[in-house]
C-alpha cells in the first residue's frame, strides 16, 4: 500500500465563524486524537484532501509541525447538500 503523507497545520482559533471563515479559504477544519495523547484541532487543504478520500485511503500520515503520525481516518463530515467535505476525524494509532 502506498504511503499517504497529509500536511496539517494546528489551529488555536475556535468557533463557528471562524470555521466558516477557513472553510471559505478551501481549508477543512479537523482533529487528531486517541493513543493517550492530547486532541490536537488542526486544518488541512481540500486540494491535499480530496484525492486521498477519492483513493479511498483509510490510514494516511498526518504530517504536523515536522513530525508524522499514523492516524486512521475515522469520520469525515459532508455537506448535506453537496459533497463538500465540513469536518474531518483523525484518531492516531500506534504501530508498535
Amino acid at each position: 500500500m502506498e504511503k499517504v503523507v497529509l500536511e496539517v497545520q494546528k489551529r488555536s482559533e475556535k468557533g463557528t465563524l471562524v470555521i466558516r471563515k477557513m472553510r471559505r479559504k478551501g481549508l477543512i477544519p479537523a482533529v487528531l486524537y486517541g493513543h493517550k495523547k492530547d486532541t490536537v484541532p488542526v486544518t488541512l487543504s481540500h486540494e491535499a484532501f480530496d484525492p486521498v478520500v477519492r483513493a479511498g485511503a483509510r490510514m494516511v500520515n498526518v504530517k504536523l509541525e515536522g513530525a508524522e503520525e499514523m492516524a486512521l481516518i475515522k469520520d469525515i463530515q459532508y455537506d448535506p447538500l453537496g459533497d463538500e467535505v465540513l469536518h474531518v476525524d483523525f484518531y492516531r494509532i500506534a504501530m508498535d
